[in-house]
């Protein structure tokens, strides 16, 4: 009969002590986890944000180069298609053209 009592007073200790903090141990876990996801869903959205910003920068200069290009190779062109341009340059440096 002692023993039966005393099974059921540490039972209940264990009920009142344990369980409760036994929930917050689960909660606060859950919790943590919560975050790391959330976390993790910002950042993978900022980082596609940012590719698609980095991709549209990148062909803009690819677009500004290009177009640079063109014209320094009309130039050349020019310069190429007849015997009498020659580039001011040559005035100077004649050795060199």
């Amino acid at each position: 009969m002692k023993n039966d009592k005393v099974l059921k007073i540490k039972r209940a200790l264990w009920l009142v002590y344990a369980m409760p903090i036994f929930v917050g141990a689960i909660g606060v876990g859950a919790s943590f986890a919560a975050y790391l996801a959330i976390t993790n869903i910002q950042q993978s959205s900022q980082e596609a944000k940012l590719v698609l910003d980095s991709r549209a920068k990148v062909q803009s200069l690819r677009d500004k180069i290009n177009s640079s290009m063109d014209v320094l190779d009309a130039v050349k062109a020019f310069f190429d298609a007849s015997k009498n341009v020659t580039p001011l340059i040559s005035k100077y440096l004649p050795n060199r053209c």
